[in-house]
């Protein structure tokens, strides 16, 4: 079992910014937690990222597809004033799955009393994935905000505690996934 986590934003990106925190930080914080929590289930974890660096959307989706994953995820954390998780999964190849996956991680991620704003897609203009990443990964995917960094969801995410009980409910939904494929 082979997981591909993209790390949103990075380097020179900060994402979005709010009250002392990064995106990026609290991104690679829980991308480094979840490939430490999957490894315990003896799950390979690739991270696009393990520093603050910069790295092209194109180039994260080179990686993805070359580490043959089983599925892929790409970790952010959300802006624009509102509260809870959501996920994004594409509109088309591997669907699914992909919508299996994120139903997956949402249950787990509610079960650690965060709200759920749901599972979502979005098509660009001319009616495909909006994001480059669902719509070029090359395995079952899906886009996770973890929480609005700009509003008092911050105080799901605002300390390494927090943010591993958010990397360990990803981590168990992935091996939900995993271990009963018919779910």
């Amino acid at each position: 079992m082979r997981v591909f986590i993209g790390v949103g934003h990075g380097g020179r990106d900060p994402g979005a910014v709010s009250q002392g925190f990064k995106e990026k930080d609290i991104n690679l914080d829980i991308a480094l937690m979840l490939k430490s929590e999957l490894e315990k289930y003896g799950v390979t974890a690739i991270v696009s990222r393990t520093s603050d660096s910069s790295q092209a959307l194109y180039q994260k989706i080179n990686v993805a597809n070359m580490s043959k994953s089983d599925l892929a995820l790409d970790v952010h954390t959300n802006a624009g004033g509102g509260t809870g998780f959501e996920a994004y999964v594409p509109l088309y190849r591997d669907s699914c799955q992909s919508l299996r996956l994120a139903k997956l991680i949402e249950e787990e991620i509610q079960k650690t009393g965060q709200r759920s704003r749901g599972i979502k897609t979005r098509k660009n203009a001319s009616g495909y994935d909006y994001f480059g990443f669902l719509k070029s990964v090359n395995c079952p995917r899906a886009i996770l905000e973890c929480a609005f960094i700009d509003s008092g969801d911050i105080n799901k995410i605002n300390t390494p505690q927090k943010r591993m009980l958010i990397a360990k409910a990803y981590a168990r939904g992935i091996v939900r996934y995993f271990g009963n494929k018919e779910e």
